[in-house]
């Protein structure tokens, strides 16, 4: 019988970022969560999507480099942006190249209509 998942809060609401993490007999879950991304609007400081993938690199750092889930309400519009910006700004890091059109073509072969609007 598999042992039960604890439920751990980190209560942390900083820079319009939530974070909580869940415990798993082999494995911990981070979740982050904007807070203030209304769909089809842009965040009033959009800095604070620029904190949340530093949150997420940073998480994503301590598992070992382990797959993270981007989702959204509708699963397009801001997942597809949040993606389309975290790997813009990896392609920059890596090879100095910025292609946003590339990028959420690239997105949209996987995940049609994400990023609905360029």
């Amino acid at each position: 019988m598999p042992q039960k998942s604890k439920l751990k809060y980190l209560n942390c609401f900083c820079d319009d970022i939530c974070k909580a993490a869940l415990i798993l007999t082999r494995r911990i879950v981070f979740h982050l969560q904007h807070l203030n991304w209304e769909n089809k609007c842009i965040p009033a400081d959009p800095q604070t999507v620029l904190n949340l993938i530093d949150e997420v690199q940073k998480y994503q750092q301590k598992s070992g480099n382990s797959p993270i889930v981007v989702q959204c309400s509708n699963g397009d519009g801001r997942s597809g942006t949040f993606c389309a910006i975290a790997s813009c700004l990896e392609r920059v890091k890596q090879e100095q190249v910025l292609d946003v059109f590339q990028t959420v073509k690239s997105i949209r072969v996987n995940r049609p209509g994400a990023v609905e609007t360029l």
